[in-house]
């Protein structure tokens, strides 16, 4: 074996476009259907997203899209279902997130330690809100020294 180091796509921006028509002819191949087209659109969506899991992600994302496409056309709209724009920004009082003379790190514990309490202590909630993923939300709970199970 010889080990191979990629950057992660989110580096490889010229590679989503290539990849996912690679996907999109794999897939309507083995659904025995026709290969669709994709709109620009839905390709520069597929470039703004960061793809955290990569390739994988973008694969299986793929195969949902030209599962669940009806015709042979793939648009906006099939990542408009995909990728739903995060919830609006709430403002809650009395929180006191930006205060003259405070540090990052004490600005991001606070949204954190926030955040948790909003959500009951679903971490994963917490990370969709923060756009963050669960394994960061651990690490900051880690890294700020918070009880892990505090917000429960």
């Amino acid at each position: 074996m010889i080990p191979l180091t990629l950057p992660p796509l989110r580096d490889r921006l010229d590679d989503i476009p290539v990849l996912a028509q690679h996907f999109a002819e794999k897939f309507a191949k083995q659904a025995g259907r026709q290969v669709p087209d994709l709109h620009p659109e839905f390709i520069a969506g597929l470039i703004g997203h960061p793809w955290p899991g990569n390739a994988r992600e973008l694969c299986n994302f793929m195969r949902r899209v030209v599962t669940m496409a009806n015709d042979s056309h793939i648009g906006p709209e099939h990542l408009a279902r995909e990728f739903p724009r995060p919830p609006a920004a709430r403002v809650f009082p009395g929180h006191g997130l930006l205060q003259t003379g405070t540090s990052i790190r004490d600005l991001e514990r606070q949204l954190l330690e926030t955040t948790l309490q909003l959500t009951g202590g679903n971490r994963t909630h917490a990370a969709e809100m923060m756009g963050i993923s669960l394994r960061t939300i651990r690490n900051k709970i880690r890294q700020f020294g918070l009880p892990p199970r505090r917000f429960a």
